[in-house]
Formats: structure tokens, C-alpha cells, sequence
């Protein structure tokens, strides 16, 4: 990609994904969707999704790492969009750095040390 901006290596990784929706005009049935990841890395990550969400969206997510007990329960940020060849589309999610996620943001960073 010619004008790269990201700060971080990333890092393939396809597995699911839980993304909780914040907005509160949206109903239930919206609300929840299920995706998988592309790439990760410690500030940022790419989804695959069935449906697009708009950027500035604020959301939770949920994310299974294989090796890991645990999930991550990170807040982020929609930055950006696109369709897919499938009919789906790819979404890129910006991590906040909130202290009320700081263990598992603690947690997140240290599988990229």
C-alpha cells in the first residue's frame, strides 16, 4: 500500500470475533454481530463482517485468540469500511487506550512484544 500509515506491524490472524454495538438507536437485533479477524496488531485490527458499520462507530469487542484462556474485551473505534468480493465487508477497528480495559489492553499488547 503506497500512503501506509499504521504505527505497528500486523498480524494475520483469522478467528472469530464478537462486536458489540454502543449505539443506542440501534435495536437488539443489530446490535451484536459475529465476525472474523484478518489482522491484528497492538492498536488496531481488520474484521470481516456481513455488514458495514460507519466510521467514528464506537463499539466493544470481543476477540478469541487461539493459545489464549481468556478473551479480550477491548473498546475501539470503526476508522474505516470496504465491500469485500464476498458479499461482506472488512472493517478497520482503532483500540482506545481507556484505563477501564487496562488489563486485557495490557494483555492485548504483550502478544506483539
Amino acid at each position: 500500500m503506497a500512503d501506509e500509515r499504521r504505527r505497528h506491524r500486523r498480524k494475520a490472524m483469522q478467528d472469530r470475533a464478537v462486536i458489540h454495538r454502543q449505539a443506542e438507536e440501534l435495536d437488539t437485533a443489530n446490535s451484536t454481530l459475529y465476525c472474523t479477524t484478518v489482522d491484528i496488531s497492538p492498536a488496531g485490527l481488520q474484521l470481516k463482517l456481513k455488514q458495514a458499520l460507519a466510521a467514528g462507530e464506537r463499539i466493544d469487542i470481543v476477540i478469541h485468540v487461539p493459545g489464549h484462556k481468556d478473551s479480550f474485551h477491548l473498546r475501539g473505534e470503526a476508522r474505516w469500511s470496504a465491500p469485500a468480493k464476498d458479499k461482506n465487508f472488512f472493517l478497520g477497528i482503532q483500540i482506545d487506550e481507556g484505563a477501564e480495559q487496562s488489563r486485557d489492553l495490557s494483555a492485548w499488547k504483550k502478544l506483539f512484544s
